[in-house]
């Protein structure tokens, strides 16, 4: 997947297939995506952690990505350093950071 910063593809878990070069993808972070995770209350939503101190909420919508996606639902700033990981949680049905620094 190439692309400037870090983007990521969506799939359907029940259409496996290879990604092609020119499929839609997530694409807002300005630096390598570290690491994403689905919110575990809401199927079309995916958090992504980034190499440029950000986390993104991303809203996918129904039926999939037909173009790319470049707006977040929310865009977290302000983390020190890069955002390594990500822990969904069930309080509030919200997802929280967990930043680590290395």
């Amino acid at each position: 997947m190439s692309g400037g910063g870090g983007p990521f593809a969506i799939c359907d878990v029940n259409k496996p297939c290879r990604i092609d070069s020119t499929a839609p993808k997530v694409q807002g972070h300005s630096s390598a995506v570290l690491d994403f995770d689905w919110n575990p209350f809401d199927d079309s939503m995916i958090a992504s952690a980034s190499d440029d101190s950000t986390v993104k909420l991303w809203q996918i919508p129904e039926g999939g990505l037909t173009s790319n996606l470049t707006e977040p639902l929310v865009d977290m700033r302000g983390h020190g350093r890069k955002v390594s990981g990500l822990v969904p949680q069930d309080v509030q049905i919200s997802i929280k950071c967990q930043c680590t620094q290395t």
